[in-house]
């Protein structure tokens, strides 16, 4: 039930293969950032076999005062995490929920115990609450009013391009396609910027123009009138698209 934290993930990154050692963290909690670590892909293995990924060494490279790390972290989690699954699939943007409510809803996807509903919801709210995603991306803003406690999901208002490229290369590579349109992120989402993010048609349009102009040949676009594709190279991967992190 302990979410990731700022913290945690800054220490991992600057310690990284020492990180095992180095850190200061008590045993659930050692384990529970072992999980967050390795839903996000940037460790295989385990504490004995520790493995960087070449996802987490590129991170570690730009650090957690960088959008663009919680901005791949997410991405990640969303694919790996249950409790991350469910809340972008299940709750709509533009929603605002307390505590006990989500408990409820994710008890309508999956039916474990409630105590062990309550730690998911209490590890996703830490995550919310203690990194950037919650507050800067919009993925979650704590609202207080008084003793009650909601969360709204806002949606990033500013999203950069290469958080939005990096999503698009993570749902190509779990589609095993990569020939892909705007029109699906939005009609039966399963992935991809507006499931993540929020990131209206308008938006996506105007950001996936401007990494099309940018020469570096991770994607082509074609939208004009009726025609909505996006071609991205199949023979990279999604890592390598944030050697050019803004």
């Amino acid at each position: 039930h302990f979410g990731l934290r700022k913290e945690w993930l800054s220490d991992f990154l600057r310690s990284l293969q020492n990180w095992v050692g180095l850190n200061n963290l008590g045993s659930r909690q050692f384990e529970a950032m072992l999980m967050w670590l390795k839903h996000a892909e940037l460790i295989a293995g385990n504490k004995r076999t520790l493995e960087i990924t070449k996802l987490g060494k590129k991170l570690a490279q730009y650090g957690v005062e960088n959008i663009t790390t919680w901005a791949v972290v997410w991405v990640n989690l969303a694919f790996n995490s249950a409790p991350i699954r469910w809340y972008t699939t299940e709750i709509p943007w533009g929603s605002t929920l307390t505590k006990p409510e989500m408990i409820s809803k994710i008890g309508e996807m999956y039916s474990q115990s409630e105590s062990t509903r309550k730690n998911s919801i209490t590890a996703l709210i830490e995550l919310l609450k203690h990194t950037p995603l919650g507050n800067e991306v919009g993925l979650g803003i704590e609202i207080n009013e008084g003793k009650r406690k909601s969360y709204y999901k806002k949606g990033w208002d500013e999203p950069n391009s290469c958080s939005v490229l990096y999503s698009l290369y993570r749902y190509a590579e779990k589609k095993g396609k990569y020939e892909l349109t705007v029109k699906e992120f939005f009609e039966d989402p399963d992935g991809g910027p507006y499931l993540l993010f929020g990131i209206s048609q308008d938006k996506l349009e105007r950001i996936l123009r401007g990494l099309s102009t940018r020469g570096d040949g991770f994607i082509r676009v074609n939208i004009v009138r009726d025609l909505d594709n996006i071609f991205l190279d199949e023979t990279v991967k999604s890592f390598e698209v944030l050697d050019f992190v803004e």
